[in-house]
């Protein structure tokens, strides 16, 4: 084996020195690493090009398989698996959300929701400004959900408490999610009522 690599050394090295119209050449080991980089660019370019349409008809089948969520292994590696915990990941993480969701938009009390809704649709009513009123407006306008230019110029009664309130797009967008969910959690409640129960 290293009388053939030595033969060969010397081929190429005498090959320069024959090509070569200074007197010096270029030593051999600086050459040979450079000719065995072009030849493997070329064997894979070579190899790409000749079985282009099985690597696009792999290609394809991987797609297709992670698509499915079916596995991809090889050797250690489990492709399918990595996104199968990416998902569970994201599923939890979502989970968790609608959890936090859930809790901020129900720490309301339902009097205090009742009365921003009734407000947020711009027909509150009738009302008198009780010392319960008077302290709902103040922590909704420090919540920032309603806009109120004095809370003591509003009279003590009156026709239309919305003539004198207005919400604020994040008052509206609170009393939004907080219907969607009371609706949401109400029809859970029928889907589970609903079905039977598996012995």
């Amino acid at each position: 084996m290293n009388l053939l690599k030595t033969d060969t050394l010397y081929i190429i090295e005498k090959v320069l020195q024959v090509g070569s119209t200074s007197e010096k050449a270029v030593p051999l080991e600086e050459i040979v690493p450079l000719l065995q980089t072009l030849l493997w660019i070329v064997f894979v370019g070579y190899c790409i090009y000749f079985f282009k349409d099985q690597i696009i008809l792999l290609r394809e089948a991987v797609s297709l398989r992670l698509k499915d969520g079916s596995a991809i292994k090889l050797g250690s590696f489990e492709l399918g698996e990595i996104r199968k915990e990416i998902n569970t990941v994201k599923d939890n993480l979502q989970a968790t959300n609608d959890r936090i969701s859930r809790l901020f938009i129900t720490t309301m009390g339902a009097d205090l929701f009742t009365n921003l809704a009734k407000m947020s649709s711009g027909n509150f009513g009738k009302f008198h400004k009780t010392k319960g009123l008077v302290r709902e407006l103040y922590y909704l306008r420090d919540l920032g959900y309603i806009q109120v230019p004095s809370i003591t110029d509003i009279p003590e009664a009156g026709e239309q408490l919305s003539e004198y309130v207005k919400v604020t797009s994040v008052g509206d967008e609170f009393v939004k999610l907080r219907k969607e969910n009371f609706n949401r959690m109400k029809s859970m409640a029928h889907t589970a009522r609903s079905t039977p129960a598996s012995v």
